[in-house]
């Protein structure tokens, strides 16, 4: 009998070590960290560092026996954490797992001064699923590099509970837009002179895992387009937003095209505490530049680029609204590729010549357009110079030509003399481009070089073209009719970057209209006009062909004269 309540003792006591023993093992129990697949996360490397160690206890989420770990920086850690309110009594491990157990909205906060004193390799985590010692986990997106334009994933301070690490951020995105009556473009031609509209939108990102966030966005212009200042507005949501204007260097991951054209910066004031619960509000920059005389001619254009620079690291946040030139590993930022649009300008270039085909200089023209802003005129201009042997003229239409008919020249009528400008003004020739500036319409005056080509930079397509030759080389006649021009654009291919431009020309003499050729090396829209020569005698035109009238008539007369006299007196 009592070898049986000694054997019944014994097997008690093995199932209470038994017992004891399972619940020891309970306690052991591995956490599971689990890296699931997201394409934001592809390529990421995660680390987890032990923060506290202790023992599962019988409520979840809980740890007994906390002690700090040997992969964290106690003593700085902790002098940190007794910056905050809800941790400055904090003086033991255990003191912050049950503060932190009752602020569980400060997790992130602490998360992020936890990573700043982890010391260590830590765990490198592997997709799927990781089994890792009971305790308290910082788990930490350290990829090397996400590249220009990632981002990092918010550090997860996790206790015993099995988790999945979550994607906890997101990246923002940049859209430039050239925005003709109402519709957003990537493309677009104009005039020199011309204002064009541009339209930069984003949306509020999540910044919830962050306690500071920068927003900065960047746009370079090439040296065809000028900023308008003036048109700079910007606003989050349909509000206004406070922001600063910079104007900086090119940045130099701009292409060369960029080279001579000049950038500025909007930096949006406190974003983070203004928008920090406004995630997916909409962000709108609007602005104007104009197309000025340095645009490029053809099909290559004038591009415009813009892109947004932000904060990507959640664990890592700067201070201030601007990252600075040199920013150090606690101020990171992630950059959207740079997105462009462009806009196209032409050119046309009239050759002049004579029955021949061969260059005939001299001829004077004035060219009219409602598209003409600002136009680049190439050819003869006359400048007064003393004794430059030319004088302006106008006619009863109002418009100027010059003669070298001086206005002493004996036997000129009073008619003739009243057409002269200023007598006492002389003009001389010269070879050069000439800047014509008009509000609205453009009526420039230009005389064709020696090389019998005359240029005029600085169109869009359009029909209100006409070039109206108002003097004729000498010994030839003017052309009988306007010359009306067609100037047609199409957008670039899609993937690629050069515009086609085409069109036609009409001398108005019932042989219809000509296509237009274009010059790619010159960028510019091509076709000749002949001048015939005459009847006429030779003149400068303008008033020289009325001495000529005048001088001719006389002789005329005369012989007539002479002929009567001659055969009275031979009938007598």
């Amino acid at each position: 009998m009592k070898r049986i309540k000694k054997l019944a003792s014994l097997m008690l006591a093995a199932i209470l070590v038994l017992a004891m023993g399972i619940q020891v093992m309970a306690n052991e129990v591995p956490v599971t960290i689990t890296l699931p697949e997201d394409a934001l996360l592809d390529g990421h490397e995660f680390t987890a560092y032990q923060i506290f160690t202790g023992t599962q206890a019988n409520v979840e989420d809980q740890l007994a026996s906390v002690e700090w770990a040997s992969e964290i920086n106690a003593k700085d850690f902790l002098a940190e954490l007794n910056g905050l309110e809800a941790f400055k009594d904090c003086t033991t491990a255990r003191d912050v797992a049950e503060a932190l157990a009752t602020n569980t909205a400060l997790a992130e906060q602490v998360a992020q001064i936890a990573y700043k004193h982890v010391q260590g390799a830590g765990r490198k985590l592997q997709a799927g699923a990781n089994s890792m010692p009971a305790g308290y986990y910082l788990i930490v997106d350290t990829t090397e590099n996400v590249g220009a334009d990632g981002v990092y994933n918010a550090a997860l301070l996790q206790a015993t509970k099995n988790v999945e690490v979550q994607v906890k951020t997101d990246k923002p995105s940049l859209d430039k837009k050239i925005t003709e009556n109402g519709n957003p473009v990537d493309f677009n031609n104009g005039a020199i002179g011309q204002v064009v509209n541009y339209e930069l939108t984003s949306k509020v990102p999540d910044m919830s895992h962050y306690v500071n966030y920068k927003y900065v966005v960047t746009d370079v212009m090439s040296k065809g387009l000028t900023l308008n200042k003036d048109s700079v507005k910007v606003t989050v949501g349909g509000v206004e937003a406070l922001y600063t204007l910079n104007e900086i260097n090119i940045p130099e991951d701009a292409g060369n095209e960029y080279a001579e054209g000049t950038a500025f910066k909007i930096v949006f004031t406190n974003f983070y505490e203004t928008y920090k619960n406004s995630k997916g509000a909409e962000i709108k920059i609007t602005y104007s530049a104009t197309i000025n005389e340095n645009a490029v001619i053809g099909t290559v254009g004038n591009p415009n680029e813009a892109s947004l620079k932000y904060s990507n690291n959640p664990n890592k946040v700067g201070e201030g609204d601007d990252f600075p030139e040199n920013p150090d590993e606690n101020d990171p930022s992630g950059k959207t590729p740079w997105d462009e649009t462009r806009t196209f300008v032409t050119a046309i270039e009239l050759f002049k010549t004579d029955e021949n085909g061969n260059a005939l200089p001299g001829a004077q023209f004035k060219i009219t357009g409602t598209k003409l802003i600002t136009t680049l005129v190439t050819g003869i201009e006359y400048v007064e110079k003393a004794n430059g042997g030319y004088w302006q003229i106008q006619d009863d239409e109002g418009n100027i030509s010059y003669t070298d008919v001086a206005p002493t020249t004996q036997g000129l009528s009073d008619a003739a003399k009243a057409k002269y400008v200023n007598p006492d003004v002389q003009y001389g020739k010269e070879t050069a481009n000439r800047k014509v500036t008009e509000a609205e319409a453009v009526n420039a005056t230009a005389e064709v070089g020696v090389d019998g080509i005359l240029r005029i930079e600085g169109l869009a397509a359009g029909d209100d073209y006409v070039i109206t030759e108002i003097m004729a080389p000498n010994g030839y006649n003017l052309l009988a009719n306007p010359i009306k021009l067609v100037i047609n654009y199409a957008d670039p291919a899609e993937g690629q970057t050069t515009c086609t431009w085409s069109g036609t020309y009409d001398l108005q003499d019932g042989n219809g209209a000509k296509e237009l050729g274009f010059n790619g090396d010159i960028g510019a829209l091509t076709f000749s006009v002949e001048n015939k020569s005459g009847s006429l005698l030779p003149s400068t035109g303008g008033i020289g062909t009325t001495i000529f009238y005048v001088v001719g008539g006389v002789l005329v007369a005369g012989a007539g004269i002479l002929l009567v006299t001659k055969k009275r007196m031979s009938a007598r």
